[in-house]
């Protein structure tokens, strides 16, 4: 109610059902140099089919999730039912085709021009988002303007760029797989929280996979695989199996393996590999 005619200025805050964003990262793990150092990409892919095109718009991505409720879980009731058989029906597989397709959709990280036979690359500075931390939420506020068209489409938004300091270590597992593995131990310094998602994994600028990434927070431990290391051959070989017989009236029944595992290093240095087993 006012007293005499005035002006009022209303602001209107709602929510859409139709919007919503997700985690990207790009991880990449430089060895050339003396420290091994992983460059961290962090962004935000906003999607929207709100019926209403988002034109030159200022992004605030929040971590909040209104979404999923706010009902705590109640863990005190426990049901008990008989088991009911579940038949299962053959689903016919994919065609090939089919299946290099959906290999074709895989995101691709990097982006390379060719001109007269040699590679140009175009060294692009990340304007970093501005980060509120409340009590129990991030806002990453986006500097830079955007598009997002009402067609669900994800669109970037670039929040974050950190480099790490990283501790290499080779792993092998030689009795489920006879290769070497590269682990990457990255200790997490950036002050932007991460969440749970997907991440596109480069070894010294080559594109070494995808990997899920948990929700981390600063200060914390990323331990992540690289690929393989061509250079460092393992081979496991079983060279004797014994087992005991029953005597008398209890029956004892125990069998011996014995197992070698050759490690074989082609770098020109010495490597410390960690070899993990299974016991029994």
């Amino acid at each position: 109610e006012l007293a005499q005619a005035g002006t009022v200025k209303a602001r209107l805050v709602y929510q859409v059902q139709s919007a919503s964003w997700g985690p990207l990262y790009d991880l990449r793990l430089d060895t050339q140099a003396g420290t091994p150092k992983a460059q961290f990409s962090f962004a935000g892919e906003v999607r929207q089919k709100s019926g209403e095109d988002w034109n030159g718009v200022k992004l605030i991505l929040s971590t909040a999730r209104p979404t999923q409720g706010t009902l705590i879980p109640d863990p005190t009731n426990w049901w008990l039912d008989f088991f009911q058989p579940v038949y299962r029906q053959a689903v016919k597989a994919k065609s090939p085709g089919r299946m290099m397709a959906m290999a074709a959709d895989a995101p691709m990280a990097m982006v390379k021009q060719e001109s007269g036979g040699a590679e140009l690359f175009e060294e692009v500075e990340v304007e970093m988002a501005q980060t509120q931390q409340a009590e129990y939420a991030t806002s990453f506020i986006i500097k830079r303007a955007t598009d997002v068209p009402s067609d669900g489409t994800g669109h970037r938004a670039a929040i974050a760029e950190t480099s790490h300091e990283a501790s290499i270590l080779l792993v092998a597992v030689p009795r489920l797989n006879q290769s070497c593995f590269i682990e990457a131990s990255i200790k997490y310094g950036g002050e932007q929280p991460l969440l749970s998602g997907q991440a596109n994994l480069f070894r010294d600028e080559e594109f070494s996979g995808v990997a899920p990434l948990k929700s981390t927070a600063p200060g914390e431990k990323i331990v992540l695989g690289f690929g393989q290391d061509d250079l460092v051959k393992i081979d496991r070989k079983l060279l004797d199996q014994k087992g005991a017989d029953a005597s008398g009236f209890t029956t004892k029944d125990s069998r011996r393996y014995r197992w070698v595992t050759t490690v074989k290093n082609s770098h020109t240095g010495p490597r410390t590999i960690e070899v993990r087993e299974q016991l029994p």
